[in-house]
């Protein structure tokens, strides 16, 4: 029985792949031209900023600057070059962006190694993070280079985000097995730095970068798990999740109670990915106890999400709870009458 569900589901989602694959390659010619014509008019847009020819915010400057860069339009480099000692920080972090475009070429390279100094921090982090805008020959002996310098200058030092991120950007720029080998400082950065922003950094891309690599699920179980700080323990829970970790997923639990909103918030939209055995126990005791009415919405809806015999019992059983906030149980009773009318009742986990 449960072998022929199974079969089925994987039948339902592969008519849905196929579905929306159709549905980009048929799709109405003049749907791909009319999103053609909205891109050349921004783009016609942000070279008439960048010419002056309209009034613009900084804001709208650096845009043009980034978005024009991106799509290699040569107004943006030579913008760029223009406006790299504008008074305002925000221009010419645009135009250190759009440089990183550019950096075959000389005059581009030249501009950047200039930006690394700007006195404005956010400044010399955008010309950081350029020179692993894209990939190409060279990029990864730059950013050692610019490490092992300790700072662009004499006058200033990386500081501990700048730090990340060159080590960020030759992760990034790293190929296969390589990455792995990049790791080291990265992860002991991490574990000296007081700096909330910078782990939060260092964590988001090493995840992204290595997902499975058994340090970076070290870090996620010894140092993310037990941080103080919300965004860091919210970020750890939400990769567990989307990597289905089930060691580290049956942890999950002991953040049922914590005293952070986005935290159990992360932990119930987790539920039906990361597949902690005691899920259906969460949710039930997230609904019965949570302070916080989104949360316990959110816990709610997240049963449907989940799917299965278990997540309808456990339906069938809230309703019948007298303790539940009258709002909760009206959601209750409408999440069950919704799902009787529905075929489906797919168990996510047992997929």
């Amino acid at each position: 029985m449960k072998s022929s569900r199974k079969t089925k589901v994987l039948i339902v989602l592969s008519l849905l792949a196929i579905a929306t694959a159709t549905y980009f390659v048929l799709r109405p010619k003049n749907l791909i031209q009319d999103e053609k014509n909205k891109l050349a008019q921004t783009l016609a847009n942000d070279e008439k900023i960048l010419k002056n020819e309209k009034e613009a915010s900084e804001r709208e400057i650096y845009s043009a600057l980034v978005r024009l860069g991106d799509h290699n339009n040569l107004l943006s480099k030579q913008e760029a070059l223009k406006r790299m000692q504008n008074p305002s920080a925000v221009i010419r972090k645009g135009a250190a962006e759009a440089l990183g475009f550019f950096l075959e070429d000389q005059d581009s390279k030249t501009a950047l190694a200039t930006l690394l100094a700007d006195e404005d921090p956010i400044v010399r982090l955008a010309a950081i993070n350029a020179h692993s805008r894209r990939g190409g020959n060279g990029k990864i002996e730059i950013l050692e280079k610019l490490l092992a310098q300790k700072g662009p200058n004499n006058k200033i030092q990386w500081n501990d985000l700048e730090k990340a991120n060159l080590y960020i950007g030759i992760l990034r720029l790293a190929k296969g097995d390589a990455k792995a080998s990049k790791l080291p400082p990265l992860l002991a950065l991490y574990k000296s730095t007081k700096d909330v922003q910078t782990k939060n950094e260092i964590l988001i891309h090493v995840m992204s970068q290595v997902p499975k690599n058994p340090s970076v699920l070290d870090l996620v179980e010894n140092e993310a798990l037990k941080s103080s700080e919300a965004l860091i323990i919210t970020q750890a829970i939400r990769h567990i999740a989307a990597i289905r970790e089930k060691r580290l997923a049956e942890k999950l639990g002991d953040f049922l109670q914590s005293p952070h909103l986005p935290v159990r918030m992360a932990l119930v939209q987790s539920l039906f990915m990361a597949c902690p055995s005691n899920r259906i126990q969460i949710l039930e005791r997230t609904i019965e106890k949570d302070p916080q009415p989104e949360v316990r919405k959110q816990a709610i809806e997240q049963i449907a999400i989940l799917g299965g015999d278990e997540a309808n019992t456990l339906l069938e059983r809230l309703t019948k709870n007298t303790q539940l906030n009258p709002d909760d149980l009206s959601l209750v009773q409408s999440t069950l009458k919704n799902w009787k009318k529905s075929e489906k009742n797919i168990d996510r986990c047992a997929l």
